[in-house]
């Protein structure tokens, strides 16, 4: 396998590059395959599809500006002008710009197809886990005393039963400006209202009418 010119990024770093770059200028189709030990020329090939010969001049010349900016020297290009295939050799990778039909013809895609597919892997946003010392685990976040607090009221609160609410009218004056403590205000009564007696009424006797007369039946001789 050849040895990748020596470079300060990692060569994920430089694939991720070398793919936003390929994405910039429009190229279609991309993959990335792992080869492994599959292969004893290069340990990854990105392939990818160009519109027209000009488009893959283009791509070509975008990659090895990306890969100077990296600080890691390009191998070798292949590119003739009439071929429609541009290869841009990096060493521990190789990338494969196809118009659309060569790349019909040479279909790369199929002939490695026992190559491990890492198109998303790579094209996802890199991840920046938070440094943590080996063997160290990260405590919990603790919450506020006062939210715990009062976390734990509601949760007392909602195991009691719940018991009916009585109103309890009390007194302004009975709690004093200076008690700390809460007093029971029993609730006043309301005072007795009076009762006056009322007098007995008296019926006056309804007037007798007279009694007609009583005439006398004459006697029968």
């Amino acid at each position: 396998m050849k040895q990748q010119p020596a470079s300060a990024y990692s060569l994920e770093a430089q694939i991720r590059a070398c793919c936003q770059t390929l994405d910039d200028k429009k190229a279609e189709n991309l993959k990335v395959l792992h080869l492994g030990d599959r292969s004893s020329l290069t340990e990854y090939f990105l392939i990818a599809t160009g519109t027209s010969q000009p488009h893959l001049r283009a791509i070509r010349v975008a990659l090895e500006d990306t890969m100077q900016r990296l600080n890691s020297s390009v191998i070798g290009v292949d590119s003739d002008p009439h071929s429609g295939w541009v290869v841009v050799d990096v060493g521990d990778f190789m990338v494969h710009v196809f118009t659309r039909e060569v790349r019909d013809v040479y279909k790369l895609d199929v002939l490695w197809r026992d190559a491990d597919d890492v198109t998303a892997a790579m094209l996802a946003p890199e991840s920046k886990p938070e440094a943590v010392a080996p063997g160290v685990i990260k405590p919990a976040k603790r919450k506020p005393a006062a939210k715990v607090a009062a976390t734990e009221d509601a949760a007392i609160a909602e195991s009691k039963p719940k018991r009916a609410r009585k109103t309890v009218a009390k007194a302004p004056e009975a709690v004093s400006k200076g008690d700390t403590a809460a007093k029971t205000v029993a609730p006043r009564k309301s005072p007795a209202k009076k009762v006056t007696a009322k007098k007995p009424s008296v019926k006056k006797p309804a007037a007798k009418k007279p009694a007609a007369p009583r005439t006398k039946k004459p006697a029968i001789e």
